[in-house]
């Protein structure tokens, strides 16, 4: 186990060898796990040890040092550790994504994009082993001349391997 303190960054990679559509995703029969939605609060309150995904860009990070503000920046300054990331991942391939666990939430926040602002301090939890930890799972942009192009068999194929290989694999520890 790591030890505490430690902010973990770990790319996972799907072998997507076998992983067509036509066999691969036609031939799956396990059932998937319990998922807890809710209309109320915000995905960085959830409580604690929860998997929070990070809409990603294949960039991760996004526009956190730049002009962005929007849901994988607002995550990023709640908790400036992960800007890290930056300097250890390259762009995310269409069967990756990045396991983020260890890091402490310092701020809150009001508003979204233009009207974002610091809502005041924030106090994690101070038993690292109890916080959330991240997936970042960057989609494709089609925009908003072509959006039904992402339901094509080869665009759903990529966006079912991405989602695998960012849930399956080996819990994170603590």
């Amino acid at each position: 186990s790591a030890a505490e303190g430690t902010i973990r960054f770990e790319r996972r990679v799907l072998d997507t060898s076998e992983t067509d559509l036509d066999s691969f995703w036609a031939r799956r029969r396990e059932p998937l796990c319990d998922v807890a939605a809710t209309p109320h609060g915000t995905i960085e309150d959830a409580g604690p040890r929860v998997l929070q995904l990070d809409f990603a860009n294949a960039y991760i990070g996004g526009g956190v040092l730049g002009n962005g503000c929007v849901q994988e920046e607002i995550r990023f300054l709640l908790s400036p550790e992960l800007i890290v990331a930056r300097l250890v991942c390259e762009r995310m391939e269409p069967n990756e994504a990045i396991l983020m666990q260890g890091f402490e939430r310092f701020s809150n926040y009001t508003g979204y994009a233009r009207s974002f602002g610091y809502g005041g301090q924030h106090a994690d939890d101070p038993v690292p082993s109890r916080r959330p930890y991240l997936i970042a799972i960057d989609a494709t942009s089609y925009g908003r001349s072509q959006p039904w192009k992402q339901f094509g068999p080869r665009e759903l194929e990529r966006e079912l391997n991405k989602a695998l290989a960012g849930f399956v694999g080996e819990t994170p520890p603590g």
